[in-house]
């Protein structure tokens, strides 16, 4: 994955971070994007407590969603062309960025008004 990267799409390799951004939506996170294009690739949400509808019951519950890391939906599809595997990503920026996020999400716009 990383020479991958380095050849196609080399401006991850050093990407800005700021945190808690849009914490509303996404809970306690951090961005990471383009200071020149100002693009926002990455966004690492923390663990938090989520209401999901449960048909089964026909109620709303309360479930922990683990640390996740959601990737521009773009972004994935380019990568995902040739590195089809979630979980090679997914590594591949939690050793670049030293992050340990658990699950990847796609999301078409990570930069919220």
């Amino acid at each position: 994955m990383g020479k991958f990267v380095e050849s196609h799409i080399p401006q991850l390799n050093n990407l800005k971070r700021k945190s808690n951004y849009s914490s509303r939506l996404y809970g306690s996170n951090v961005i990471y994007y383009d200071k020149d294009s100002k693009e926002y690739y990455f966004r690492v949400a923390e663990p938090r407590d989520v209401y999901y509808w449960d048909e089964v019951e026909d109620k709303y519950i309360l479930r922990n969603v683990g640390k996740t890391l959601y990737i521009l939906k773009d972004l994935y599809n380019e990568i995902s062309d040739f590195i089809p595997n979630d979980d090679m990503i997914l590594k591949w920026f939690n050793e670049k960025y030293k992050q340990d996020a658990e699950r990847l999400q796609t999301h078409y716009i990570l930069k919220q008004a």
